[in-house]
């Protein structure tokens, strides 16, 4: 029976109401407009329990376009070599201490296994964004980094900042279409049959707040196809207590 490692991070944040305009601004790259506009957004009013809409495909396509327009609109702006927003400095650093264990305990086994055969690290980043976390992982020692985002424009930066590097693989999608996209695009990825595992490591770094529960499902279905077996999944949520904690004006 094939097992990997599933390991979360929950990041509770201060109340968006006590963070001054300014450092706003610069904690969240994609604009207090944009804000604004996914406060009122149908499906926030429904996770706090504001609608009796069960749409969940109707749910599942507002949510893909808010995110994607959004990202689209801002991708620039989110383009950083060093910590920059406020969940660099509290949420991804978690993440990546807990992949550089993964990372290490891998270096380890390979070191230690006799077999002379393919023993490069890889890891599928999934809402990789403009690749900030796919950087960090190099650094950590991943051979390469798969990136998919539903964003064209960040994927563009990703692969401008990355300037042609091999170790980075980008591609613009949906993490509902994870094995899909990795399926059609296997030559460029360098990789062989998906559904036999080709990932040691993945990671979605803030990527299920922005799901459905249906599609969080899927994805974390299609996820566990993607990881070897004995290899890990790690990400990185907003507490759920968030949504009830602040006002009926905040971010989540």
């Amino acid at each position: 029976m094939k097992k990997i490692t599933i390991t979360t991070f929950l990041l509770i944040s201060l109340s968006f109401s006590t963070i001054h305009s300014t450092c706003a601004k610069r904690c969240f790259p994609f604009g207090i407009s944009t804000i604004s506009k996914i406060r009122k957004s149908s499906w926030i009013s429904r996770l706090r329990g504001g609608d009796s809409n069960n749409d969940i495909k109707k749910d599942a396509t507002a949510t893909n376009i808010v995110s994607k327009n959004m990202y689209n609109n801002q991708a620039n702006n989110w383009v950083r070599t060093e910590p920059t927003c406020l969940s660099d400095f509290t949420g991804r650093p978690v993440v990546f201490n807990l992949i550089a264990k993964e990372i290490a305990s891998l270096e380890k086994k390979n070191n230690e296994c006799s077999d002379s055969g393919d023993r490069d690290i890889l890891v599928c980043d999934i809402g990789c964004g403009e690749g900030y976390c796919a950087r960090k992982v190099v650094e950590l020692g991943a051979s390469k980094v798969i990136g998919i985002d539903i964003s064209e424009e960040m994927i563009n930066c990703a692969k401008e900042v990355s300037k042609g590097d091999d170790r980075f693989r980008y591609v613009s999608g949906s993490g509902s279409s994870l094995i899909q996209i990795l399926t059609d695009q296997s030559d460029y990825f360098g990789i062989k049959d998906v559904r036999e595992g080709i990932a040691d490591i993945a990671i979605a770094v803030f990527l299920f707040n922005y799901l459905t529960t249906i599609e969080m499902k899927d994805v974390i279905s299609q996820i566990f196809n993607t990881v070897k077996s004995g290899g890990a999944f790690i990400f990185s949520v907003p507490h759920p207590s968030m949504i009830y904690c602040h006002d009926k004006d905040a971010i989540f």
